[in-house]
């Protein structure tokens, strides 16, 4: 008998869409069911809507597919490492003989990447994070002595610098259209509704050093907490894949639109320089159901330079690149509220020495990406190229969801040399039909990393109810497949 598919298959395979650029980019925080599959829709009139799949069911199992031993991962050894889950004082470094110092692939001789990190995680022997990165968890550097407090708001339409020996307090949301220079040690405090928006008419140049960091944080030197302002919004005019190849960062009044639009054509195009930066305490709700990133960058295409840059207790994801080809490297994002990492619209630029500390009541997922919440398949896909990460999760077993990864709607991109331990609900989830594809076709890879205690204290990198399709039958409800199921019927 000739199987074939029901009529309205093609809307099972639809993954969770993603919901607003600057909002609630499907990490809801308290989600039931990491897979939870959505109802199929009605028949057409004078159709009738089985009740089960009475079919074949043919399910993703992460398990097996990452740990095949072509992909030469590792799974239950501990990468020792010195002290990750402190939440004031974390240590990253692994020990002088861990097993990162051997299985690590060799990164490309691109120019960009540091072809000597052969070892696995973000950290080797020496410690890039040493000295810039701070872990407060309510309070704020100190005014320095003597400094002038000068207050912000507006429009910057003409070239400016900011010094080190005063203090800029963002009243308001700050539309840079000019070029803004930012000295080193130079100390930026938000109120309530302030951000710093790099326009693509703008362009800015944050240069601190490892003794003396840029930082961007809360107006309150004391009981500060996430959210207390914006964040730094960069926009540019790089390729992304909506529709019509432009989008708006969501959530500003309309009068605002104007400035906060991005895409385009310009992939070698940049959006400016942040060079050890730390953003602290940032992702006020803009609007209703819509909280800006610590970081967000929308549309930057590869000219722009992010490097040792430092994202802490943000309220919504920690960085969120809308696509374009902008880079990233020695990225640390501590205690997000939501997602550390998070890509989407056909972000397709690279990636080195990123370390991720989840935060044990609201960090959601490590790094969610995905290619496009409208159309799984949308161009230019998804497919960033990631390196060397340190991805640790809470190392409490109990509680809401929380994942290494969550790779859905047609995500593509390679993954190499990562750490991913200690996360409460799995290593990784390979979300929908289309994601699947991508993997199944060597699109989407996670290869020569480390799994360890995900899941469970014992467990490697899936738990056992992690998308148990041992009770799955043709008569399972619709309703009850996990969402990277493939069904036909006879």
């Amino acid at each position: 008998m000739t199987q074939k598919p029901f009529h309205w298959l093609s809307a099972l395979l639809l993954t969770v869409p993603l919901v607003g650029a600057c909002g609630d980019d499907g990490g809801d925080n308290n989600p039931p069911d990491v897979d939870a599959m959505p109802t199929a829709p009605d028949a057409d009139p004078g159709t009738d809507t089985p009740d089960a799949n009475l079919g074949v069911v043919d399910c993703f199992d992460e398990k097996t597919f990452f740990e095949d031993s072509g992909r030469e991962n590792v799974f239950g050894t501990d990468p020792e490492l010195s002290d990750p889950n402190s939440i004031d004082a974390p240590n990253f470094a692994p020990a002088a003989d861990s097993a990162v110092f051997t299985g690590g692939a060799t990164p490309p001789d691109d120019g960009f990447f540091d072809v000597d990190a052969t070892f696995i995680g973000a950290i080797g022997t020496e410690d890039w994070t040493a000295g810039w990165t701070s872990y407060p968890l309510n309070t704020t550097d100190a005014d320095p002595a003597g400094a002038d407090v000068v207050e912000k708001s507006g429009d910057i339409d003409a070239d400016e610098t900011w010094t080190s020996d005063n203090v800029y307090l963002l009243t308001d949301k700050v539309f840079v259209n000019a070029v803004l220079t930012i000295e080193a040690g130079t100390l930026v405090r938000g109120q309530d509704g302030s951000a710093l928006v790099v326009t693509p008419a703008g362009s800015i140049s944050a240069v601190g050093t490892a003794d003396e960091p840029i930082v961007f944080t809360s107006e309150n030197e004391t009981g500060a907490t996430t959210g207390d302002w914006g964040g730094v919004v960069l926009i540019g005019a790089a390729s992304i894949n909506t529709d019509n190849g432009t989008d708006v960062v969501e959530g500003f009044d309309a009068s605002e639109a104007a400035k906060v639009g991005y895409g385009g054509t310009e992939d070698d195009s940049s959006c400016g320089t942040l060079n050890y930066v730390r953003i602290e305490y940032a992702g006020f709700e803009i609007s209703a159901g819509n909280e800006l990133n610590g970081l967000t960058v929308a549309g930057c295409g590869s000219g722009t330079e992010l490097d040792f840059i430092q994202i802490h207790r943000g309220l919504d994801d920690g960085v969120e690149f809308f696509g374009g080809t902008a880079n990233v490297k020695h990225l640390v994002v501590s205690l997000a509220a939501d997602d550390a990492l998070d890509c989407d619209q056909g972000w397709r630029g690279k990636g080195q020495f990123i370390v991720v500390q989840q935060d044990a009541n609201n960090g959601d997922r490590a790094i969610e990406c995905d290619n496009s919440g409208d159309d799984a398949d949308a161009s230019p896909r998804t497919k960033p190229s990631l390196w060397n990460l340190t991805l640790v999760g809470s190392k409490s077993y109990s509680g809401e969801s929380q994942l290494g990864m969550k790779l859905k709607n047609g995500f593509s991109g390679t993954i190499r040399n990562a750490i991913v331990a200690f996360f409460r609900s799995a290593a990784i989830d390979v979300d929908g039909a289309s994601a699947r594809a991508q993997a199944e076709a060597g699109d989407l890879t996670v290869t020569n990393s480390i799994f360890f205690q995900n899941g469970a204290a014992d467990v490697a990198g899936w738990p056992d109810a992690f998308e148990d399709t041992a009770d799955l039958t043709p008569e399972t409800p619709i309703e009850d497949l996990p969402n990277d199921c493939v069904i036909t019927t006879n």
